[in-house]
C-alpha cells in the first residue's frame, strides 16, 4: 500500500480473491487493487483509481510526477475507457463470498451484498470507504456546508443552502 505525505493510506481499488489471476496492467500503481474509476496519467500512462489519483498523488504546481518523475504546469490526467473496456472482460471472484462474475457485475454485487458504509444524512450505502467519504466530501445534497451569508459562521445542509441562497438575494 502506499501513503500519501500525511501518513494516509490510500486504497481506490476493489479487493478480489482472484487478483493473482489478474493482468498486472490492470491493478492500481499506488493501492495495487484492481483498479476502480480508472485514469491515466498523461506524462508517463501510469494507471490508478480515480480515488489514489485525488487523495494519492499531489496536485503542487509545478507537478512532478512520482512515478516518471517528469515535471509539467500541473497534473494531467483523463479517464481510462480503453482500460475500463478491458477490465469489463475480466472474471471476478468475490474476495468476501463465493460469487464471481464480470467487473460491471461485481460492483453491482458489493453495492447489494457488501455495502457496510451509510450515510447518515441521505442514507445511501456504500461498499468503499472512498466511495462513502466522497459522496459526504462532495456529492451528497445533504452533507453540511459554510452558510455563506456575511458575517454567518454556521455550517448549513447544502440542500438548505439553495434556500438560503434565495433568501440572500432578497436580503441583499
Amino acid at each position: 500500500m502506499a501513503t500519501s505525505n500525511k501518513s494516509v493510506v490510500v486504497s481506490g481499488g476493489l479487493r478480489i480473491r482472484n487478483q493473482k489471476t489478474i493482468d498486472i496492467n490492470l491493478l492500481c500503481e499506488l493501492c495495487n487493487l484492481l483498479l476502480l474509476d480508472p485514469i491515466q496519467l498523461l506524462c508517463c500512462g501510469t494507471r490508478l483509481c480515480r480515488w489514489c489519483s485525488i487523495r494519492g498523488v499531489p496536485e503542487n504546481e509545478p507537478f512532478t510526477c512520482s512515478f516518471c518523475n517528469t515535471t509539467q504546469a500541473k497534473k494531467q490526467a483523463h479517464a481510462d475507457r480503453g482500460t475500463v473496456r478491458e477490465l469489463n472482460m475480466i472474471k471476478i471472484e468475490c474476495f468476501s463470498c463465493s460469487w464471481n462474475g464480470l467487473y460491471n457485475d461485481y460492483r453491482i454485487h458489493l453495492e447489494k451484498e457488501h455495502a457496510d458504509f451509510e450515510c447518515i444524512d441521505c442514507h445511501k450505502r456504500f461498499y468503499s470507504i472512498n466511495l462513502y467519504q466522497e459522496h459526504r466530501e462532495e456529492i451528497c445534497e445533504y452533507r453540511c456546508v459554510p452558510c455563506g451569508l456575511p458575517g454567518c459562521t454556521e455550517l448549513v445542509c447544502r440542500i438548505d443552502k439553495y434556500i438560503l441562497r434565495f433568501y440572500k438575494n432578497i436580503l441583499f
